[in-house]
């Protein structure tokens, strides 16, 4: 899984660092699947790399953990950490993996609306992306109030 999704990302880097269209930007899968020994590494060099492309800002698609793997607090910080690596802005959409599949025994397991608030007060704390050079970033919540 992690191969798969580390070629699609350096692939994506590659096309975003040869388009000269109006915003130069990357998508980043979920990539941090499997045994951190393994995957780590890796991640921090997919970061490398699409630093090195320097597009004007990527986004995370989420799931930055597995469906199967557990749920916590000391996992969610390492997740925080990387994606603070980022040079450029960083737009991070939160994936089910690290919230709804918390309740299982196997993930911790957690509350998922707990999972959620701790994403929320961790991740978007501010409104602006995350990354070296953020950008602002309007909120849903901030624009339609009346809209839960």
């Amino acid at each position: 899984m992690f191969a798969r999704s580390a070629v699609v990302a350096a692939l994506m880097c590659a096309c975003s660092a040869a388009y000269a269209g109006p915003a130069d930007y990357v998508f980043v899968p979920g990539v941090t699947y499997g045994e951190r020994e393994i995957v780590y590494p890796k991640y921090r060099s997919l970061i490398e790399a699409i630093n090195a492309a320097k597009p004007d800002f990527t986004i995370h698609v989420g799931d930055f953990k597995s469906g199967t793997s557990v749920c916590s607090d000391d996992e969610f910080h390492h997740q925080f950490e990387f994606m603070s690596q980022f040079e450029a802005a960083l737009i991070y959409t939160p994936g089910d993996n690290e919230w709804t599949d918390c309740h299982r025994k196997n993930n911790g397991p957690f509350e998922p609306l707990e999972r959620l608030n701790l994403i929320r007060e961790m991740f978007f704390a501010e409104p602006q992306s995350m990354g070296m050079r953020p950008i602002k970033l309007e909120r849903q919540s901030e624009v339609q109030p009346n809209i839960r």
